[in-house]
């Protein structure tokens, strides 16, 4: 039996722009001092050093135009370069993260941007074992960089086997694969402007109920318990599945809302009874809410539509555009992928295969803002006028964010319909749940209370995740299911090497006490203006809970939704 890489596809040789890909590793002690780096060559070949600086020494002598890849880039590169000569490398930056550095002929990237999931995770999939961490072990090091390493080139063999090229993001690399395999038929934009951006808005996060516990039961040896009736769903591949939609081939001026797609800025009035209330509303600090009231908003056609089936009443239609030519620019690229992730049984296959499918609808909205380091001396010679807005790293090089030519796949109208497609079908599933029954909602998940939803294994059907006895919820992304404790930026438990125990759980610190402390990095923007330590100094952290839920109004043992305006003639 074949395996994946023994497949035909890969046969054909890799033919990119670098001519050798590497993988690259550091480890370090509590004081921030290397103790390890390893660079493995695509071959197979290794090298380790026992301290920092012999890897930037490398760098100076290779020829050619190769590649680097670290799994967390920033942290490794100011391990190995120094907080000071890691700002000398050409640095490049989006909403925050690294997403490449060149340093004279080499390129740098991540592959925790293609893949959001820890090296432990990656390794399994594409079948290499992660090692013990062991902070003066070469072997641990080593596996490190392989992994890394091979899941990027895998990947870049298997984009180019479907018609794309690797990007420094896995939505570049969609983006790729998209255009090859529709021939750029789809690409009539940039159609991006503010009034567009009103009406994008991200996944819907609610909390209906703060506690809930299943009912009590006696065991028969006589002790106590209680059912474990709270189900969590998931919605399978949720963005894909909206992406197998109808989308405007243009907009034109559409007063009347009388046309099939299209984006309209709206008054409207949603009824009380609405407890699932059915559009996304910006509050006075960029909150998103689902109110009932009278709001005035931006929505797409879709959405406007369904709140009218709910009750909802638009008073007054302030601005709108539709189309009645449309198309579906993305079922070839989603049927195909999906089609192979079905049929593949191999692991890391499946990987790309998710990690693509799922990549493709952020790029469709994406902004063009980048942040990148420049030299006091080229923008002093060049007279430039934005040299104020410069934050300075040292004298000589700093950051500035820069706006970057719109390319011609971007379209905020299609971006927000995906999304809001997406909200759409998880209301489809909310609104099948009895209100007294619902418990929390999470982009695509729903948690409730002893009430079955229907599942299926294909696109946007649900898939039965999780049972629990007892469910708290605190605020959005911050829950505890029975013994498991989840909250969002924060660490995961802190684990005894030894026993296999956990020592500390900071999600629960967190959920219970309403705060928690751990230890973590500085980040290297952040320690421009700190006064704490330098880059990747490992400092104390802390993460509190300094309000409660704002977003819904809660009674009794529910919330409900904020009202907004007045109710006008609606009740």
């Amino acid at each position: 039996m074949k395996t994946f890489e023994d497949q035909d596809e890969f046969s054909q040789p890799a033919v990119d722009r670098y001519t050798d890909w590497y993988g690259f590793d550091t480890e370090n002690d509590e004081h921030g001092k290397v103790t390890l780096a390893a660079l493995v060559h695509e071959s197979g070949h290794v090298k380790v050093w026992k301290k920092a600086g012999g890897f930037a020494d490398w760098c100076e002598k290779q020829k050619g135009m190769p590649i680097v890849i670290c799994h967390n880039l920033e942290y490794d590169l100011i391990n190995e370069f120094g907080p000071k000569a890691f700002s000398e490398l050409q640095l490049n930056y989006l909403k925050g993260r690294l997403i490449s550095a060149k340093h004279r002929n080499i390129t740098f990237r991540d592959s925790f941007n293609h893949f959001r999931m820890s090296l432990l995770e990656i390794g399994k999939c594409i079948g290499i074992a992660k090692k013990e961490m062991d902070i003066h072990s070469e072997e641990y090091v080593t596996i490190d960089a392989l992994i890394c390493l091979k899941v990027m080139t895998r990947a870049r063999d298997y984009i180019m086997s479907l018609g794309g090229k690797m990007g420094a993001t896995s939505g570049s690399s969609a983006v790729s694969v998209w255009r090859h395999m529709t021939e750029d038929e789809f690409c009539t934009g940039p159609l991006d402007t503010p009034w567009l951006r009103k009406g994008y808005y991200g996944g819907r996060t609610e909390i209906f109920r703060p506690f809930t516990q299943g009912k009590k039961i006696i065991l028969p040896d006589g002790t106590e318990d209680r059912e474990a009736s709270i189900c969590g769903y998931d919605i399978n591949s949720m963005y894909p599945h909206a992406m197998l939609n109808d989308f405007p081939e243009y907009l034109t001026p559409d007063p009347t809302m009388e046309k099939a797609k299209g984006m309209a800025e709206v008054t409207i009035s949603i009824p009380h009874k609405c407890y699932v209330a059915p559009l996304p509303y910006r509050g006075k600090n960029g909150e998103l809410l689902y109110p009932t009231g009278v709001i005035t908003g931006v929505w797409v056609y879709d959405e406007i539509r369904a709140a009218e089936k709910m009750g909802a009443e638009v008073l007054k239609v302030h601005e709108a555009y539709g189309c009645n030519v449309i198309f579906r620019p993305f079922d070839q690229f989603i049927h195909t992928l999906y089609g192979k992730r079905k049929a593949s049984t191999d692991e890391s296959e499946r990987l790309f295969l998710k990690v693509l499918m799922n990549s493709l609808y952020g790029k469709i909205a994406s902004k063009n803002m980048v942040t990148r380091t420049v030299s006091r001396y080229n923008l002093e010679k060049a007279k430039n006028p934005r040299i104020d807005e410069v934050k300075w790293v040292t004298y000589h090089r700093g950051l500035l964010d820069f706006t970057t030519p719109p390319q011609p796949y971007v379209n905020v109208c299609w971006g927000s319909m995906i999304t809001a497609y997406s909200r759409l079908n998880l209301l489809g599933w909310l609104e099948q749940v009895p209100p007294e029954k619902l418990i929390y909602c999470d982009t695509d998940s729903v948690y409730c209370d002893n009430y079955p939803l229907p599942t299926g294994n294909e696109l946007g059907q649900m898939k039965l995740e999780k049972r629990a006895k007892v469910m708290k919820v605190v605020q959005p992304k911050a829950y505890q299911l029975d013994d498991f404790y989840k909250a969002k930026g924060v660490p995961k438990p802190r684990v005894n090497k030894q026993t296999g125990q956990i020592e500390i759980n900071f999600a629960q610190q967190y959920i219970e006490e309403g705060t928690t402390s751990f230890q973590a990095p500085i980040r290297f923007r952040a320690s421009i203006t700190s006064r704490r330590g330098v880059a990747n100094q490992w400092v104390n952290h802390s993460k509190s809970r300094r309000s409660g839920y704002g977003a819904k109004i809660l009674s009794g043992d529910r919330y409900f939704p904020p009202v907004v305006g007045e109710q006008l003639h609606l009740l």
